[in-house]
């Protein structure tokens, strides 16, 4: 049983995203693939189109991106969302 728990726990901890976040600012990239095991977009995914249709993860980014980043950095990130996510 403790193995099954620290197996869970290890592959939580290293959830990362296969979209491209290249182009976000540093902090938000950081808070992108930190709050990706919240999302329920699979995060092997290639395409963003369900982590831009997630509202809880967005909301996740965003409030961390808020508190995080830089003003510089939030306004770049709003950038990058909009060109990686067009409504």
């Amino acid at each position: 049983m403790r193995f099954s728990i620290i197996t869970v726990l290890v592959a939580a901890a290293s959830t990362a995203l296969a979209i491209d976040i290249s182009e976000a600012p540093a902090c938000a990239q950081t808070c992108l693939t930190d709050n990706a095991g919240s999302s329920t977009c699979d995060p092997t995914a290639t395409s963003p189109t369900c982590f831009c249709a997630d509202t809880n993860y967005y909301n996740l980014v965003a409030n961390c991106v808020a508190s995080t980043c830089s003003t510089a950095d939030v306004l770049a990130t709003l950038t990058w969302y909009d060109t990686t996510c067009p409504t």
